[in-house]
């Protein structure tokens, strides 16, 4: 569901920080390369600020003059795919030194608790799935897509991710999800509403995702299947 890489950073950016205002000149005002240096330049500025909040330091003056070789057609040693490769690897390091392995103990006893839930089932691999509303519709099966709602918590309750009730619900591969959504969806019926517990082993293991998800962290999401479309 992430974009990756560094052109991800580079959108995510200019989507985050505001544009800056620049002093142009009044006939260079609707030139091309103004504009261009304008759009760019604020792209650049909020990339760079990216990496800066996660501890990274930026020389801005070698950049600069490492930009102007680049936009010279000279080489600086690097192709865009190594650059895009080190950029990602860099910030996804970073994140990860901000974002500590979730507590083993604290994620396991989330998960007893879960599986004493009324009504609640433990399959094999440590995913509890809970009917809150018994749907009467289709069984999903993995080359579907599936049209519903979710909220997304970590096990101290706080909320990562969610398409909520007055927000239009989104389409998904089933086969595209983490293991144990694409699992957990297999034990539910359109038009019901269910809870999905499960460990990190079928979340997004203790990897995590830099800056979002814990490495190890156990995840709960409530889920209104709302349609099953064959793909």
């Amino acid at each position: 569901m992430k974009q990756r890489g560094l052109i991800a950073l580079c959108l995510s950016a200019l989507a985050a920080f505001s544009p800056a205002v620049y002093a142009v000149e009044p006939a260079a005002a609707d030139s091309l390369s103004t504009a261009l240096a304008v759009f760019v330049g604020n792209v650049v500025d909020g990339t760079v600020r990216n990496f800066e909040n996660r501890g990274l330091a930026v020389d801005r003056t070698a950049l600069g003059a490492c930009l102007a070789e680049v936009l010279a057609g000279r080489s600086v040693g690097m192709t865009p795919e190594q650059a895009d490769e080190y950029l990602t690897r860099r910030f996804d390091a970073a994140a990860r030194v901000s974002m500590p392995m979730a507590d083993a103990s604290a994620e396991a006893a989330f998960l007893a608790s879960a599986a004493a839930e009324k009504g609640a089932v433990t399959l094999p691999d440590g995913l509890v799935v809970t009917a809150l509303k018994e749907g009467h519709g289709p069984v999903p099966g993995v080359g579907d897509v599936v049209r519903l709602r979710y909220s997304g918590t970590f096990s101290d309750g706080t909320v990562f991710d969610a398409i909520e009730a007055d927000e239009a619900p989104a389409d998904f591969p089933v086969a595209d999800l983490t293991p144990g959504f694409t699992k957990g969806l297999q034990h539910m019926r359109a038009g019901g509403i269910y809870r999905l517990t499960m460990p990190a082993s079928l979340g997004y293991g203790d990897e995590g995702v830099p800056g979002a998800i814990p490495p190890g962290a156990a995840l709960r999401f409530d889920v209104e299947l709302l349609e099953v479309n064959p793909k």
